[in-house]
């Protein structure tokens, strides 16, 4: 974490995102979906902004996981 609240120390996040075609028909497509944010669960931090509303130093997403199905008509 740096000492300043304007600056950050370097990071770099990395997401996954996946489908799979389940039904591919001329008039419905289905895809089961899923999503992985964060995937390395680095911690990362806002910096201040400079006005009132800022929230310095407030954690970022840890790892998240997500998915669905998706119906294209």
């Amino acid at each position: 974490l740096s000492n300043s609240y304007f600056s950050n120390d370097a990071y770099s996040v990395v997401h996954l995102f996946a489908y799979y075609l389940i039904v591919n028909k001329e008039r419905y497509k289905i895809r089961l979906t899923a999503k992985v944010n964060n995937i390395t669960n680095n911690k990362y931090y806002n910096v201040f902004s400079g006005n009132d509303e800022g929230m310095g130093f407030t954690p970022q997403d840890p790892t998240r996981t997500s998915g669905g199905v998706v119906m294209e008509f």
